[in-house]
């Protein structure tokens, strides 16, 4: 997810950014990740926050793509009204490529942004 993938700041939706911040929101992480992060203890709220610290995150870089490839689909949650969702989130663009099924993601690269990954991180 690009927190600030907004269809007026986006154009290729097979550009992938790295940054040294947790993008927060639709994610996937390797098995030794998790049971890394497991170790450490989950905090019960804003866990987001706690991935972003320094002793968590440990330097590590995040992938995101320029265009994301999921969407906010509600207006009514914890930090989301519908004010929020009509001034922030209605705005994000959506990819247009075709996309893999969920299986695709963990066998092989089927679509056109997995290739692209591929390609742009190769030998980095």
């Amino acid at each position: 997810f690009n927190e600030h993938g907004m269809k007026h700041l986006v154009h290729d939706e097979r550009v992938v950014l790295r940054a040294t911040q947790f993008t927060g929101v639709g994610w996937l992480m390797r098995r030794a990740l998790w049971k890394e992060w497991s170790s450490l203890g989950w905090p019960s709220t804003h866990w987001d926050n706690w991935v972003r610290r320094p002793t968590v995150t440990r330097n590590r870089s995040t992938l995101y793509p320029e265009v994301s490839r999921i969407k906010h689909n509600g207006w009514d949650g914890t930090h989301t009204k519908l004010l929020t969702y009509d001034l922030y989130h209605s705005r994000f663009a959506l990819p247009q490529l075709q996309q893999g099924n969920a299986r695709d993601a963990f066998h092989g690269l089927t679509t056109p942004f997995q290739q692209h990954i591929s390609e742009t991180t190769e030998g980095t």
